[in-house]
């Protein structure tokens, strides 16, 4: 028998999903925090720090489509450079 979790009298929430939950929430704000340092470290000058940073905060929020693509699109315009050059080379 699975066990679930009462959010309310209509909603149920498994047990199993939590977790899952907790992690994208982390990571999203591990991302907002990569963000922040990217938009600061290109104000004072630094813009290859920020694109890694910027870089580093795409790839935690992946599964967020929009977050991802607006992280992408911020080291392209620093990086000048198409977004599948950003992997290594093989």
């Amino acid at each position: 028998m699975k066990t679930a979790v009462k959010l309310d009298g209509h909603s149920q929430l498994k047990a199993p999903c939590l977790p899952w939950l907790i992690m994208g929430a982390f990571r999203s704000a591990v991302a907002m925090r990569y963000c922040l340092a990217a938009q600061r470290d290109e104000k004072n000058g630094f813009p290859f720090t920020a694109a890694l940073e910027w870089r580093k905060a795409a790839e935690l929020v992946g599964p967020i489509g929009p977050m991802a693509d607006r992280c992408w699109i911020e080291w392209e315009r620093i990086m000048h450079l198409p977004r599948h050059l950003a992997g290594p080379i093989v």
